[in-house]
């Protein structure tokens, strides 16, 4: 038919697991445009109710990023609250010279991950970064400039053993070639650090 996408449904994931029960979801790949598109899940976990899912894809001619979220209203395991995981991943080219990158995440709460992670690396989850990154450069310097802090997950880490947010951290490096071989550089950071 074409090598052109598509909008229509994928291959549904189904599976069990002792927390949520039976698990099905149904995803449809909608085609919206040439530079974006958009996946809609909405699934069913026996034990704990309807949800939906949501992965929404965009390219730009200076942008490109993605949003993803995954809702449960009114978690029946969960006392009726509602659960949520949400993401952005998002940098947009400025200038040929200046960039803004930003990568944040938020749960609903500190049992997300224990309730909805997959394997190790899902159920460990200890803090979400949230950051957002500047970067503007020319020939032989850059400066970078960010902010970053973290949604604490896991609870029973000690408060002083948890990360320190950056607000902000600022760092410059240059390098500049001289006469006779020789070259001249300078780096410089300071940062705010607050926990």
């Amino acid at each position: 038919v074409g090598d052109a996408r598509k909008s229509g449904f994928l291959f549904p994931s189904f599976g069990n697991s002792d927390k949520s029960g039976f698990e099905l979801g149904v995803p449809y790949y909608w085609n919206l445009a040439p530079n974006y598109n958009m996946t809609l899940t909405p699934f069913l976990l026996s034990r704990r109710g309807l949800g939906l899912g949501l992965d929404y894809r965009y390219l730009t001619e200076r942008s490109k990023g993605k949003f993803g979220t995954d809702y449960l209203p009114g978690d029946d395991l969960a006392g009726g609250n509602d659960r949520r995981l949400s993401t952005l991943v998002h940098r947009t080219e400025l200038t040929g010279s200046l960039r803004v990158d930003a990568d944040l995440s938020d749960a609903s709460d500190s049992s997300y991950f224990e309730d909805f992670g997959l394997g190790p690396d899902g159920t460990s989850i200890t803090f979400l970064d949230r950051s957002i990154h500047l970067a503007w450069g020319g020939e032989g310097w850059r400066l970078d400039g960010q902010v970053q802090d973290f949604q604490t997950i896991d609870f029973s880490v000690d408060p002083l053993d948890r990360p320190y947010s950056r607000l902000p951290q600022l760092a410059f490096a240059g390098l500049w070639p001289m006469r006779g071989g020789f070259e001249a550089s300078l780096d410089a950071e300071t940062v705010w650090f607050e926990r």
